[in-house]
């Protein structure tokens, strides 16, 4: 799983795989966050990701949050990435934790 990726590279994470939208609003409403992500394998959750992302961005208290994206649906269809309102994606767990350091030193830097 990505997630133990991510934790062995010392990020702190939550894995919610089974919140609603509004769980993960509440969530970036009441924690910081640098990064959030999400990993889709079936097309289904497609049309539902573009309004979530920007709810999330809109209520973070990080308002230069970094939202990336992963999965099948992305390897398939790099172009989605943006369709969706993401940032980056990548295509297997250790390019994940390199992209999402990128992103958020990045962000940082600009601060």
């Amino acid at each position: 799983m990505v997630v133990e990726f991510f934790r062995q590279a010392g990020w702190r994470t939550i894995c919610m795989p089974d919140a609603t939208a509004d769980d993960l609003v509440h969530v970036v409403e009441t924690e910081r966050f640098d990064l959030i992500g999400f990993s889709m394998a079936n097309e289904k959750w497609l049309a539902p990701l573009p309004p979530l992302i920007q709810r999330l961005r809109k209520a973070s208290r990080n308002q230069d949050v970094r939202v990336m994206v992963g999965g099948r649906v992305f390897s398939e269809d790099p172009r989605r990435v943006a369709e969706v309102g993401a940032d980056e994606t990548a295509t297997d767990a250790r390019e994940a934790v390199r992209t999402a350091a990128r992103l958020v030193s990045e962000t940082q830097a600009v601060a």
